[in-house]
């Protein structure tokens, strides 16, 4: 493996710890923050987003401050 290939791994690898973390304590920004400002959201569940705003407005209502527990 050359020295690229290993920095994008870990790059990757700290991109997926970011989104994950932000998913698992609520925090939206974290999440939006691990998108790049065109980033595409696709889930399993045929929900799809993209662009930053699209990230926030999907992931707000259910992991922000005010989604229902």
């Amino acid at each position: 493996m050359t020295q690229d290939e290993t920095t994008d791994r870990v790059q990757i690898q700290y991109t997926m710890a970011v989104y994950c973390n932000s998913v698992d304590s609520g925090d939206v920004e974290g999440v939006v923050s691990a998108f790049m400002p065109d980033g595409h959201l696709e889930l399993s569940s045929d929900a799809t987003a993209a662009g930053r705003d699209a990230i926030r407005a999907f992931y707000t209502p259910v992991i922000g401050p005010d989604r229902p527990d």
